[in-house]
């Protein structure tokens, strides 16, 4: 009776064990099933050549990237234009065994830049002159960086909403802002010719006689500003107040 339950013992061991490598062997093969990836499963619109990998040794593949796109090789990449969240699905054939398997992948929409002036917008330098940031982020988020530039070689100092900047030359300038949302998504936005300033005229006063002096009185001197010169960049006519 002893060597019986011993037999009996060593066949139920060798049947476990067969169990366990059955189930090894399964679970093995459920890991190599689940290797599809993507190399960016999330960023910003348009998401460009985003690359996708397959299960190696695949047959019969196909993905289907959620935006109405398919491939059939198994190592794609694929451009999404417009914001979302795409259902990515995947299936082949691998060693006579279907394989079927999916990810998700999502868009963010870029913000949308946008920002006003307070007057005044041109005038005599200095002139100091306020900006006020009206953008919305991407899907609602939160805008949380905002880069300005003046258009003089100027840019903000601080990262704000709002700027007062003064322009110390002349010229006409153009204003950008750039605004990053809380996905980590950016646009820009350019207004041109926005800010006209203007530097103080060149005053050439003469007079006659030159110089205006006399032994004796009346003395009567002609003033004349033929040689000012205006550096307007709106206008060149010039205003006199003597």
């Amino acid at each position: 009776k002893f060597v019986s339950y011993k037999k009996h013992l060593a066949i139920l061991m060798r049947k476990n064990a067969y169990l366990l490598l059955f189930f090894f062997l399964l679970c093995a093969r459920v890991s190599v099933f689940s290797q599809i990836s993507v190399k960016h499963p999330t960023g910003c619109a348009p998401l460009v050549q985003d690359s996708f990998t397959g299960v190696i040794g695949s047959t019969g593949i196909l993905w289907n990237f959620g935006d109405g796109t398919s491939a059939s090789i198994i190592n794609p990449v694929h451009t999404y234009a417009a914001p979302g969240t795409y259902t990515v699905t995947y299936s082949a054939t691998v060693g006579g065994s279907a394989v079927n398997q999916s990810l998700i992948v999502t868009v963010h929409g870029k913000p949308i830049p946008s920002f006003t002036v307070a007057p005044p917008t041109k005038g005599c330098v200095p002139l100091a002159v306020t900006f006020h940031d009206n953008s919305t982020g991407g899907g609602g988020t939160p805008i949380t960086n905002w880069q300005w530039a003046y258009g003089d070689g100027g840019v903000n100092l601080t990262n704000s909403a709002n700027q007062t900047y003064t322009y110390t030359v002349g010229g006409q300038f153009s204003v950008t802002i750039k605004v990053t949302d809380a996905n980590g998504c950016d646009s820009s936005f350019t207004i041109s010719n926005l800010i006209n300033v203007s530097q103080k005229p060149t005053i050439v006063v003469s007079t006659s006689p030159n110089p205006p002096s006399a032994c004796l009185p009346p003395l009567t001197v002609t003033f004349t500003s033929t040689g000012t010169t205006s550096h307007s960049t709106t206008s060149p006519v010039l205003t006199y107040f003597w």
